[in-house]
């Protein structure tokens, strides 16, 4: 069965799957229909760090101009730039937990309004949002966080992270919104 978490919960992946190797990271979310002006169109992301939570190269970062991290342990599944899934799963990020490189101790997820100034745009727009951690191979949910704060003002959340803790993964439900403007500057809060 699957653990619905709230913000500040986390959960011992291999508890539920002890013989997990690869996890499907399910972003969604759904926008207000009567409050944005045009389309909103958020973007997912993740960002690969060392022990110190640091970011080692710019290359540790999946998005949506850069798929898929160079060892091949997260590849984002693509852009979703229609904006909104009140159902499914508006992007996906697959983990391969054996390949990620050893000095990555956390992996961070997240979620951006692309354009915000430009769009006039903020998360008091999106409503629904929700991650969930799938074991990639037999398709069980592992867990669902579902975001229930209100995230008015903010352009960025950082919804979750994935860290290494001796040999196991656990998933940290973080819920933190933010005003960063992109993804570069959700970079620089990890130099």
């Amino acid at each position: 069965m699957a653990v619905n978490l709230k913000k500040g919960e986390k959960v011992d992946l291999a508890k539920y799957d002890s013989e997990l190797k690869q996890i499907l990271i399910g972003l969604r979310w759904s926008e207000k229909s009567t409050l944005s002006k045009s389309p909103v169109d958020c973007d997912a992301f993740a960002l690969l760090l060392d022990k110190n939570k640091k970011i080692l190269t710019g290359n540790d970062i999946v998005y949506h101009a850069n798929l898929e991290h160079y060892s091949k342990s997260v590849i984002h599944q693509g852009d979703n730039i229609s904006g909104t899934n009140a159902d499914d799963d508006c992007e996906q990020i697959i983990v391969e937990l054996s390949k990620i490189p050893e000095q990555i101790q956390t992996i961070i997820f997240a979620v951006n309004i692309y354009q915000p100034e430009i769009r006039q745009q903020d998360f008091g727009v999106i409503e629904g949002a929700r991650i969930q951690v799938i074991n990639n191979e037999s398709q069980k949910i592992l867990c669902t966080y579902n975001l229930s704060d209100s995230y008015g003002g903010m352009t960025t959340v950082i919804v979750a992270e994935l860290s290494r803790e001796g040999v196991r993964w656990c998933f940290n439900a973080i819920g933190q919104g933010t005003s960063d403007k992109g993804i570069g500057d959700v970079m620089r809060r990890y130099r």
